[in-house]
């Protein structure tokens, strides 16, 4: 198992084509890369948490919309890097982080089925209310 999004983008700087089998495709949808905080940092420090998130998704928003220049900062901290790779990896992610209606949400849905899938596969012993769970309110 690997993310689609690095290895066959890897793989492919070396002249290996991969076939790649998505989970999503066969009905399991999950959020890998998210922010989280506590009911506490939401409750006492809104402000903060309001301008974390802000400031995470402009970033997003800026390196989508200006991949080159995202790579060459990404390189400027780690000169070790390849640069093909490092370009290959934020364009295969763009459709998985702006697979929803904008960068960012999260859907009800997604969070419900990978609840599901958690709970068969014993991950999880008990379902919880997914509305408690995650929130869209700091992107607005």
């Amino acid at each position: 198992m690997a993310y689609e999004m690095n290895d066959p983008v890897l793989l492919k700087t070396k002249g290996i084509e991969t076939n790649i089998i998505r989970f999503r495709d066969y009905g399991v949808d999950f959020y890998a890369d998210t922010l989280f905080t506590t009911e506490d940092m939401i409750k006492n420090h809104p402000d903060v948490v309001k301008k974390f998130v802000k400031a995470s998704f402009r970033g997003w928003d800026y390196a989508i919309k200006n991949l080159t220049e995202a790579v060459e900062e990404v390189l400027k901290v780690n000169p070790n890097l390849n640069r093909e790779a490092q370009l290959g990896y934020l364009q295969s992610s763009i459709p998985i982080i702006n697979k929803d209606e904008r960068l960012g949400i999260s859907n009800k849905d997604v969070w419900e089925s990978m609840q599901k899938e958690l709970l068969i596969q014993k991950i999880m012993k008990e379902s919880i209310d997914v509305d408690k769970s995650f929130t869209n309110d700091f992107l607005k």
